[in-house]
């Protein structure tokens, strides 16, 4: 099959590229690199290019090894992983300065946005904590009490805002995570906001042949709900109800 090469455009980088993303007008395009030394990975940055003029036009620094890149709905944030620590820059597209949100523990590995730009999901490696989210008005951090002793490595979140994906490398399995934050439970599942609030989080696993774990016992409420609202389970799914 012959190569195809009409059209393609090359723009040079003078650091290593990691994660790209483009902003929802399509003006900006946004891509983490890292410049490294003889030494290991040195300083991260946040390469912006133009898409009309196909060249970099700015560069923000930020922390080491920066990897995923996601852009806030309205353009205004950018949130940046950093694979080799516990935290996450958010960088003011407008000023393009970079500041560091720390996670505490965890090694971070991929990042998602709300279609609803008010919270960042991010994924982490090497703690309990699989999710964590965001704030993206307060920079507010969130411990999501929902873990399934596998590896977060990625995370994808549906355009209706009710679900995110998340890849579990160790488990070979995505990890379908209900988003309680787009619901209006008081209208559409006829819970109050006390039984809200206390409804927790919940997910299932869709895996191969071993869908297994269970919805968080909190979250049976809520999910009940779910069911009787016919909500489609992916297909080759199964579900376990904590008692």
């Amino acid at each position: 099959m012959p190569l195809f090469t009409e059209g393609l455009v090359t723009i040079p980088l003078d650091k290593e590229p990691a994660h790209v993303t483009v902003t929802p007008d399509g003006r900006r395009v946004y891509v983490t690199v890292t410049e490294f030394n003889p030494t290991g990975p040195g300083p991260g940055a946040v390469c912006v290019i133009d898409t009309v003029s196909h060249t970099v036009i700015a560069e923000i620094a930020v922390g080491r090894n920066p990897g995923g890149v996601a852009v806030t709905p309205d353009g205004r944030r950018a949130y940046v992983i950093h694979t080799a620590e516990p935290d996450v820059s958010m960088v003011d597209l407008s000023t393009e300065h970079a500041t560091v949100v720390s996670l505490t523990r965890g090694l971070t590995t991929d990042v998602a946005i709300t279609p609803d730009g008010r919270h960042a999901y991010v994924t982490q490696r090497n703690t309990v904590d699989n999710v964590i989210v965001l704030d993206t008005e307060t920079n507010k951090v969130t411990e999501l009490p929902v873990t399934w002793g596998g590896e977060a490595h990625a995370i994808a979140i549906a355009p209706d805002g009710t679900r995110a994906y998340v890849v579990d490398g160790r488990s070979r399995a995505i990890v379908i995570i209900p988003i309680p934050h787009s619901w209006r439970p008081t209208d559409d599942l006829g819970l109050s906001n006390e039984q809200c609030n206390q409804g927790g989080w919940g997910y299932w696993r869709a895996a191969e042949s071993r869908p297994s774990k269970v919805m968080s016992k909190a979250f049976r409420a809520v999910f009940q709900r779910m069911v009787q609202r016919a909500w489609p389970l992916p297909a080759g799914s199964r579900l376990m109800m904590a008692m």
